[in-house]
């Protein structure tokens, strides 16, 4: 039996979330603009249209405003 740990988890989000050209860039929180440190933990959702695409956000209310503009 394979155990995983949330930090399996964590090392698949943190992949996905970073840039191909730079994953030192600032990344931005997809509703405000405002910096997001990449190294540290963030709210994050999916694209609704099943694209994959990741977004990450500074906080859980801009995550939630986001994704009530999405689904409109």
């Amino acid at each position: 039996m394979t155990r995983h740990s949330d930090s399996d988890s964590d090392s698949e989000v943190a992949a996905v979330c970073r840039s191909d050209d730079d994953s030192r860039s600032p990344k931005r929180c997809a509703t405000c603009g405002a910096a997001i440190d990449p190294t540290a933990r963030h709210p994050a959702a999916t694209a609704p249209d099943g694209s994959g695409v990741v977004y990450l956000f500074c906080s859980t209310d801009c995550r939630t405003v986001w994704t009530a503009e999405a689904t409109e």
